[in-house]
Formats: C-alpha cells, sequence, structure tokens
C-alpha cells in the first residue's frame, strides 16, 4: 500500500511561534518502513516555515491547503495519516482532514497524535477520518494497514484504535507499549525537507543560531503530576533508549547532517541515573563536539551537582526545570510533585555554579493558589538565579486529576466547549481563590517581577545569545502579548 503521513498546516494568532521537526511522524515512518513493504511518504507542510498573515490578528503556519491537495495527489496514496499534536490545532486539524476527504473520497484517513488521543470519539464522530490512532502509534498503525491491505482477514483486535462500525463508536484500548525502543529506527528524517528544521536559526533555550536538531531518548514520565496528560500517549511507564542507541544516534546526527547543538525533548530525560551517566560519558568519549539542552523539563529531584557537573562536561548548556509553583504546599499536595523548597534551591545553586543556564517553569490559576501563595512563587524567581522563566496557565485536560477535581468542584472550565481549542494566553480555570482577570493581573506581575529582579542578568545573557531577547518577534510577544495585554 502506498501510505502518506501528513504533518498539517495551522493558524495561530502570533508569528512567532518555534517549529520543531515531528518526531512522532517520523518515528512512524520509519517503524513502517522497517516492519513492512508498504510504501512509505510525508508532506511536511510545515518544513518551509512559510508563515503567511490572515486577518489582522492570525497567521497562517505552512503550505495552503490547495498546495498540500497538489502534493498529496502526486504520491497517488491508498491511506493518508493526519497527526494532530496539540489541542489548539483542532479546528485546522479538522479543516486539512475536511480537505482531504473532499478531494480524495476514496482514501483511508487515519487520525494520530496528542488531540486525538485525549477525543478519539470525538474525532472519529465527525466522519472527516475512519480512524484514530490513539496513544503511541508505531505497532497500532502498522496492525491497521495489514488490516486493511488484507481486506480485514488479518483483523483481531488492534489496541489503541478508535472507529464507527454500524453507527456505533468502537474504541479498542492500548494496553501494551513498545519496551525495547532501541528495536524503534532512527526518525525518517531523509523523507522531509531536514535541512530547512536544522538552519531555522530559532533560539529555545540558548541554543538553535547554529545547526540544531531535536532526539528523543525516552518516552512517557512514571510521576502522576495532577495536570499531565502525556502518560495517555506514551503509556504509564517510562522506558528509556539504551545509551548506546541514543550515542549512535547523536553521531548519525552530527555525521550526516552536520548538526551541533541538539534539544533533548524527553519528558523525563534523567529519570535513569545509570543511562544518562552513560550517554553523558558516551559524548565526552566519542569526541562528539555538541552542545544540548532540555527544552521539555527535567526533573529536579534525578539532580544533584555531580550529575550536572558530568552533564555539563559532556555539553549540557541549559536546563528546564518544573517548579510549577513557590508555594511547598501547593506544589506538592495539590499538584503532587515531590519536590521540596530545599531540593529546588540546591540544584538551581548548584547549576548556577557550573554556569548552567536554567529556566523554570511554572503554573498560574492552580485551584487553590491564594494570593499569598502566588507571592511566595514572586519570592523565588526573586530568589534563585534563574536565567529564565515561564509561565502557563493551569490547563485541565481530560483524563487528568485536575479536570476531575474541576469537575467534582464545579470549577469553571473556561472555554471547554471547544476542547481548548481557540484560548491563546488565558486562563482556563477560575475558582473562588481567582477570577479570570485576576489570573491575567497575576501573570503580569509573574513576568514584571522577574523583569525588574534579573535585569542585568538577562542583557547579559541576551549580549551571549543565551536567550530570545534580541530576536524582534519574542521581544514583541514579551511586551505586547505578555505584559501589557489588557492594561
Amino acid at each position: 500500500m502506498r501510505v502518506l503521513l501528513l504533518n498539517p498546516s495551522f493558524s495561530y494568532q502570533t508569528p512567532w511561534l518555534q517549529l520543531t521537526e515531528p518526531l512522532g511522524l517520523l518515528y512512524i515512518a520509519s517503524y513502517l518502513r522497517e516492519y513492512s513493504d508498504h510504501e512509505i511518504f510525508i508532506v511536511d507542510c510545515l518544513d518551509n516555515h512559510l508563515i503567511t498573515k490572515v486577518g489582522t490578528q492570525s497567521y497562517w503556519y505552512g503550505l495552503t491547503h490547495e498546495d498540500m491537495l497538489d502534493k498529496i495527489s502526486g504520491f497517488a496514496p491508498d491511506v493518508v495519516g493526519i497527526t494532530c499534536m496539540f489541542s489548539k490545532k483542532k479546528e485546522d486539524f479538522l479543516a486539512c482532514a475536511q480537505a482531504v476527504r473532499e478531494r480524495f473520497p476514496d482514501v483511508t484517513i487515519v487520525a494520530g497524535g496528542t488531540y486525538p488521543s485525549l477525543f478519539p470519539e470525538e474525532v472519529v464522530n465527525t466522519k472527516l477520518v475512519d480512524y484514530c490512532i490513539v496513544g503511541e502509534g508505531e505497532d497500532s498503525f502498522l496492525k491497521l494497514l495489514d488490516y486493511l491491505e488484507t481486506n480485514g482477514s488479518s483483523f483481531g483486535v488492534i489496541e489503541g484504535l478508535a472507529y464507527i462500525k454500524d453507527g456505533e463508536y468502537v474504541f479498542n484500548p492500548k494496553l501494551h507499549y513498545i519496551n525495547n525502543l532501541d528495536q524503534v529506527p532512527f526518525p525518517a528524517r531523509d523523507l522531509i525537507n531536514y535541512e530547512s528544521y536544522i538552519t531555522r536559526k530559532s533560539v529555545l533555550h540558548g541554543l538553535g543560531l547554529k545547526r540544531s536538531a531535536s532526539l528523543l531518548t525516552s518516552r512517557s514520565c512514571p510521576n502522576r503530576c495532577n495536570f499531565c496528560s502525556m502518560y495517555r500517549i506514551h503509556g504509564p511507564r517510562w522506558r528509556g533508549r539504551s545509551a548506546l542507541n541514543v550515542i549512535a544516534e547523536i553521531e548519525y546526527l552530527v555525521n550526516e547532517f552536520h548538526v551541533n547543538e541538539i534539544f533533548i525533548m524527553d519528558d523525563n530525560f534523567t529519570l535513569n541515573r545509570a543511562r544518562i551517566v552513560d550517554i553523558c560519558q558516551g559524548i565526552k568519549q566519542s569526541g562528539l563536539n555538541v552542545r544540548w539542552n532540555t527544552p521539555n523539563g527535567i526533573a529536579i529531584n534525578t539532580l544533584d551537582i555531580e550529575l550536572l557537573t558530568l552533564m555539563k562536561e559532556s555539553g549540557c548548556k541549559n536546563i528546564c526545570i518544573a517548579v510549577e509553583s513557590g508555594d511547598e504546599e501547593l506544589r506538592n499536595k495539590v499538584i503532587g510533585k515531590h519536590l521540596t523548597d530545599c531540593k529546588i534551591e540546591e540544584v538551581v545553586n548548584a547549576a548556577a555554579s557550573l554556569n548552567i543556564f536554567v529556566t523554570a517553569f511554572y503554573i498560574i490559576g492552580m485551584p487553590g493558589e491564594t494570593e499569598d501563595k502566588f507571592n511566595k512563587t514572586l519570592s523565588q524567581i526573586v530568589k534563585l538565579p534563574f536565567n529564565g522563566v515561564a509561565s502557563s496557565f493551569a490547563n485541565p485536560l481530560p483524563g487528568t486529576k485536575l479536570y476531575q477535581d474541576c469537575i467534582s468542584n464545579n470549577w469553571t472550565i473556561l472555554g471547554r466547549e471547544d476542547a481548548y481549542s481557540n484560548i491563546l494566553y488565558r486562563p482556563f480555570i477560575t475558582t473562588d481563590d481567582f477570577s479570570e482577570e485576576e489570573l491575567i493581573r497575576r501573570e503580569k506581575s509573574f513576568y514584571r517581577t522577574f523583569l525588574r529582579a534579573k535585569f542585568f542578568t538577562i542583557i547579559k545573557d541576551a549580549l551571549l545569545m543565551r536567550n530570545h531577547l534580541l530576536f524582534p518577534p519574542f521581544l514583541m510577544r514579551i511586551i505586547k502579548d505578555r505584559l501589557f495585554r489588557g492594561a
């Protein structure tokens, strides 16, 4: 069968999103090539990094639908698999599926990614797609293709599959995951214009001006923070590739694509201490001249001065850490971080002593966040030697404890009716402790407090190209969308 995987275009209200290569789609492609005889193609609508202004407050990222359909037509596929990694892209994903359905009515359309995995019934009930792959997709997609090729003679139960049969919704739960990730080939980077990602020159926590690439060395996370739904995508159990396998891919990126910088995109990169030690030592011993960081964040409890030193020696330039709140009670009893103030201070000070750039992630608007608890967050970002901070509003995704708590306590979920698809820089929850307006005020206070306290550090890092500040689009985002929005 001829199988085309599609990374669709989308609209957004700002022109400064940082686009990263579609690793999930590339893994699906490499797995299908390795373990089947199907012909695999990819149309990556975003690899040209084209951004077009549409109207007064919207920007279109990627190819037009007409150009996308023309590209698809050139491959004459039997099956089109469409990814949607974020619920905010829901409407554009569905519009893309509709465009494919109308142009190619006889093609089987399969959806995958975060949004279809969290809302499979909603997606298949649109009738725009035939199947949803829920969660880790490689094995399920392969079995679905075999089923389609044999007209159902090889069916059985395909785990992680959602579809409509005889007018009824059917879902086969995902029960088994790939235990040995070394068996999954490296992402099929040769099937897209990978050079456009390597040379994108968009700074991501201090790296990105040189030739850069993204890398995924493990899947899932064993922790159950109340807001996180990632375990529903990657499975309940953390699995890591071997150090040798990771080093081999870094060598491949360096030798084949002349990459200088690596974005490690894991959800919990440092969970297995022995593995991360072997990876760092392997990078050093191989003589690979790369710098790397962790844009998705790493678990603070896994770090100490010894491990940070080894990470530094192997090329680590920046770590992002998920602090979530400056209030220990909120952080642990509500969010479930199991993380003390003392441990945060230990790790941040250790990283600063090694000249490792530290960015801290915080959540604003978690239920139970009183004004006093929020002020502890402000005190913490002033006190600790962070180079950068980033905030997000608490987002009650279905399947998370936070979502259930909101339902049980009748806390308002803003935008719930459209599955969070059109909310940009706005709160998701209101409780007796805060209104939507109050959370917007807190967010402004968060960034203003940090800028005032770390002004000279920020300027120094900007001159050293360790932050985004000298990039005009990012500066405009801070000024226009974060500091003075609604003022």
